[in-house]
């Protein structure tokens, strides 16, 4: 899994939002799908604007548990230290 980051997405969603390509780079395929469908309108360009000024105003933590899924990672890891704990209470 790569490492996304915020101020690329940001980037993408202000220069080609109307694409939808920071939403694929996001991996939100079905979103950037919508936003090629829709690309003939100008909702895309706008929603665009408004995705690249909330990444930009978003921050690190929220965006790399959001996207990156970096503390998932950690919870397992909580929950199966967890559980080793539990069988070792039992025996």
């Amino acid at each position: 899994m790569e490492h996304k980051d915020k101020n690329v997405a940001a980037v993408l969603a202000f220069f080609l939002g109307t694409f939808g390509v920071h939403r694929f780079y996001l991996g939100q395929i079905w979103l950037g799908i919508l936003h090629c469908i829709f690309m003939a309108t100008t909702i895309p360009t706008i929603v665009g604007f408004i995705d690249a000024m909330v990444l930009l105003s978003m921050d690190k933590e929220r965006f790399e548990e959001k996207y990156n899924r970096r503390n998932r990672k950690r919870r397992f890891k909580k929950r199966k230290y967890e559980r080793d704990y539990e069988e070792e209470d039992y025996y």
